[in-house]
């Protein structure tokens, strides 16, 4: 890892260097949001360190088909401004194995509010996504997926997601991967055309594609009123698509809502709960989906009768 700072000690100094707590918890105090975790019973929470470089920034903790953890965080490269890695660690038994590097680039693109990821599909398969810039048009970008057949030994590019090139805007992806070899992705993309704010609609895309033989299936799901954060998807046990993202209910107010099924057999989106949240952006981070069995749970931020942050679940 040479050119790489890894601490030997977790640090919580917010867009410097990562640190994990499992469960994990945190306090950014530049934006006074509090994460809060609430389970029947006690819960032990150990902190341990991570092998994340000085600086890094935007974890995303991902469950593998084995319900192992793979950690995938970014890094930028003081040296080159504008150079972003995206790299992964597995859970081991000793706590988080050695690192890697799954993409890098001169246009590599590093947000807080939609941070790029690493998920595990069958039999070993690793992939990525992450979004570039596209060069000569301000706020465009590009939805980017690498792969591996080889555990992260070796990567290749596997597609570009966003099919239109033009003055368009991206949110990052979300992968589920499926036993049969197919990857189905969900992501938001705004339309080339410029307009208000408060006018803006952005349509919920939906692909399917095998990393082997290149084939792939495109569709739309639904538009939205200006959803301005990453959606975020999962499989149910019965093989559907799930996937949740804030939509607007009307001018600045917000709601989370859920999708069922791909592009061939959606379902009309289902408001998760009225969550109302207000202002001119959602606020950071999208909502967060999980499935075990027959449970689905999603958390998103909301916003408390004290006018602070908190993390909701349902």
């Amino acid at each position: 890892m040479e050119g790489r700072t890894i601490p030997s000690a977790p640090s919580w100094v917010v867009g410097s260097t990562l640190g994990c707590a499992l469960l994990v918890g945190c306090f950014d105090e530049a934006r006074g949001s509090e994460v809060f975790f609430r389970a029947p019973g006690s819960i032990a929470v150990v902190e341990e360190a991570v092998p994340a470089a000085t600086p890094s920034r935007c974890p995303l903790l991902a469950v593998s088909p084995d319900d192992g953890l793979v950690l995938a965080w970014t890094e930028e490269d003081a040296e080159r401004p504008g150079h972003g890695e995206l790299w992964y660690a597995p859970r081991v038994e000793s706590g988080w194995g050695e690192p890697h590097r799954a993409a890098s680039g001169g246009r590599f693109l590093v947000a807080d509010d939609d941070a790029p990821g690493v998920v595990a599909g069958p039999e070993g398969r690793l992939y990525a996504h992450y979004r570039t810039l596209r060069n000569g048009l301000p706020l465009a970008t590009d939805v980017r997926v690498v792969g591996s057949e080889d555990g992260g030994a070796s990567w290749r590019p596997l597609l570009r997601l966003n099919r239109v090139l033009g003055r368009t805007g991206n949110a990052a992806a979300t992968l589920v991967p499926a036993p049969d070899g197919w990857v189905e992705a969900t992501w938001l993309e705004w339309p080339a055309e410029e307009r208000d704010d408060d006018e803006r609609q952005a349509v919920l895309r939906w692909a399917r594609f095998h990393p082997q033989d290149g084939q792939r299936e495109d569709g739309d799901l639904y538009e939205f009123p200006c959803p301005d954060c990453a959606p975020a998807s999962a499989r149910a046990p019965s093989g559907e698509l799930l996937t949740v993202l804030r939509a607007r209910r009307e001018r600045r107010v917000r709601d989370v809502v859920l999708v069922r099924g791909g592009a061939d057999d959606r379902a009309p989106p289902v408001v998760v709960a009225e969550d109302g949240w207000p202002g001119a952006s959602c606020g950071g981070e999208g909502p967060a989906l999980a499935v075990r069995g027959e449970r689905v749970a999603v958390a998103w931020q909301a916003v408390g009768d004290d006018g602070r942050p908190r993390v909701r679940p349902s």
